[in-house]
């Protein structure tokens, strides 16, 4: 008993960080949301793969999978519509479809956040608090870019 609630205190502080990284990455750029994203996924269906085996959906999570899987039938439509029918001009380009697979990362992600919430795996003050401080330096940042010419790094402003 002892140990399973280490082994929670554990969980519950990794998903906490990693979801309150979140607001730093958006700072960080597009490179950072998706290592975020990638991590939390691969870490949750790891450490919590038989949790989640048994977690139900609920109705709007149902309509939501529709929602991407409709996604996932307009972005295959589009790929074999290149494919076959511009005989003008072959197009042997599968970046459609690779991109609708890649849009998937945000369903699985909505799905393993609502699971962390319902399972009580993270707490939601610490990304408040995460989100707070992070638009407090971007605001800083921009008056101060604003009144002086130069952000708090020193680049100048371009334009």
């Amino acid at each position: 008993m002892f140990s399973n609630s280490i082994n929670l205190i554990n969980k519950t502080g990794l998903f906490t960080l990693l979801i309150s990284l979140f607001p730093l990455s958006f700072i960080g750029g597009n490179l950072l949301i998706n290592l975020n994203i990638l991590i939390l996924v691969l870490s949750c269906l790891l450490i919590c793969r038989r949790e989640i085996c048994t977690f139900k959906l609920v109705k709007i999570d149902k309509w939501l999978v529709l929602i991407f899987l409709y996604i996932l039938f307009v972005g295959s439509y589009n790929t074999i519509e290149n494919l076959f029918f511009y005989n003008d001009k072959p197009i042997d380009d599968f970046t459609i479809i690779k991109k609708t697979f890649l849009y998937l990362r945000y369903l699985l992600l909505y799905l393993i956040v609502r699971f962390l919430i319902e399972k009580k795996l993270i707490n939601l003050q610490l990304f408040f608090l995460s989100a707070l401080i992070s638009s407090l330096f971007v605001s800083l940042d921009l008056i101060y870019q604003f009144t002086s010419g130069s952000d708090i790094f020193g680049f100048e402003k371009i334009g």
